[in-house]
């Protein structure tokens, strides 16, 4: 993973979307052999800050095979979609009896080698593929200042 860190084209990346100084948050090897509700990666980091998830899955992915749903839009906080979604996002949308697959929502296929992005707010799930899905994942964030201002603190 260190390798990935200094590699120009991740750096690249991370520095045009964050701004000169991002922070790396963490890295994560994992095999997935599960389907996950519809969520929001946080893991404790300010949201009034952007903070990214770079993905490198090792394995093709579409839609019958855990591939990366995504809900557009849902990373805007406050807007009426984002607070609409939120009132059902803690259940999986089950309150609304919808499986992740049944939830409206675009599939990001994958082949390995694609690099896929999102925002920590960004709600996104995966269904159950059946399958052990590989994923490497790089997660960075913009340099958490200690005074924000005021219109940045959430």
């Amino acid at each position: 993973m260190e390798g990935l860190l200094g590699d120009a084209r991740i750096c690249e990346i991370a520095s045009e979307l964050l701004g000169e100084g991002y922070a790396f948050r963490v890295s994560d090897c994992s095999i997935y052999d599960c389907g996950t509700q519809f969520h929001r990666d946080s893991y404790g980091a300010d949201l009034s800050f952007t903070n990214i998830k770079m993905a490198l899955y090792l394995d093709p992915l579409d839609a019958q095979s855990g591939a990366i749903r995504v809900i557009p839009g849902s990373h805007h906080p406050g807007s009426a979609f984002t607070r609409l979604l939120n009132q059902h996002v803690d259940s999986g949308f089950g309150d609304l009896n919808l499986d992740t697959d049944e939830v409206p929502a675009t599939v990001l296929a994958s082949q390995p080698g694609d690099l896929l992005l999102w925002n920590y707010r960004l709600m996104h799930a995966t269904s159950y593929g059946g399958n052990q899905r590989r994923m490497l994942a790089l997660e960075f964030s913009e340099p958490y200042v200690k005074d924000a201002p005021a219109a940045l603190e959430t």
